[in-house]
């Protein structure tokens, strides 16, 4: 089956905070070390392995991201609460709004599908 194209935004996603990630560990002004650098090249191996494995429309990759993303979202409304502006506020709904949707799409019929699961 076709790759769904909404598979393929999620992926790219994917490695769009891979590379995210990937600039804090070497272009930031204080670059972390320690835990903090180990946390951060998991996160980049990590998302780069979901991104191929959603690519190649593995089922495992389907499920981790779900996964990933329902953690991400049960934070978000502590983070909206500790906010300090309408930027934070911003800065913590829009990505927010995408992994939800991100989460709601996977689960669509025809996607569930084109990973081989019925």
């Amino acid at each position: 089956m076709k790759r769904p194209i909404g598979v393929t935004v999620i992926a790219i996603a994917n490695l769009l905070a891979a590379l995210a990630f990937a600039s804090q560990m070497f272009l930031a002004a204080q670059p972390p070390q320690g835990d903090s650098l180990i946390v951060l090249g998991v996160a980049v191996l990590l998302s780069i392995g979901l991104s191929l494995g959603l690519f190649k429309l593995y089922n495992w990759a389907r499920w981790t991201s779900v996964v990933l993303y329902v953690l991400s979202l049960i934070r978000i409304p502590v983070r909206v609460l500790t906010a300090s502006g309408l930027w934070d506020i911003t800065s913590v709904l829009l990505p927010g709004i995408f992994v939800a949707w991100a989460v709601w799409y996977l689960f669509r019929p025809h996607v569930e599908a084109a990973f081989g699961e019925t």
